[in-house]
């Protein structure tokens, strides 16, 4: 029942951010300028990109929906490719393979924060056991 329910909450999650990122350029043009990072010349809205599918990961987390499954990776990607791919329909926007590779570099960097934080809470568990065992 609550695998089920998670489900449910992890699709409606997805199509809500994929949703609102295909619509919100539509409706409201953005320019994003150019800048320098650590010596490169990007195009900030890359880190828009990676932002944006980074909190994906992250909400999905906060909400209680498990991301580890190979399942839920790959409707992520498809979500990522799915943003990308849709501006080829909106007006005054393009497709942009780079845009793409941010996106799914935004999901890589969600799941390797989620990959640290259960590292992270696994070992604070062991270390917790360790303790309780040692106590007089």
């Amino acid at each position: 029942m609550n695998s089920l329910r998670n489900k449910r909450r992890l699709i409606i999650l997805i199509l809500v951010w994929v949703l609102s990122i295909l619509f919100i350029p539509a409706i409201i043009p953005m320019d994003f300028p150019i800048i320098k990072v650590f010596g490169f010349y990007i195009h900030s809205d890359y880190l828009v990109h990676v932002f944006l599918f980074f909190i994906l990961i992250v909400t999905l987390l906060l909400a209680g929906i498990g991301v580890h499954s190979f399942g839920v990776f790959i409707l992520i990607i498809l979500a990522a490719i799915l943003a990308e791919v849709w501006q080829l329909v909106i007006p005054h926007r393009t497709y942009n393979i780079w845009d793409l590779i941010a996106n799914v570099g935004g999901v890589i960097l969600g799941y390797l924060v989620a990959y640290l934080r259960l590292m992270f809470a696994k070992k604070t568990l062991l270390t917790d056991k360790k303790v309780k065992r040692h106590k007089p």
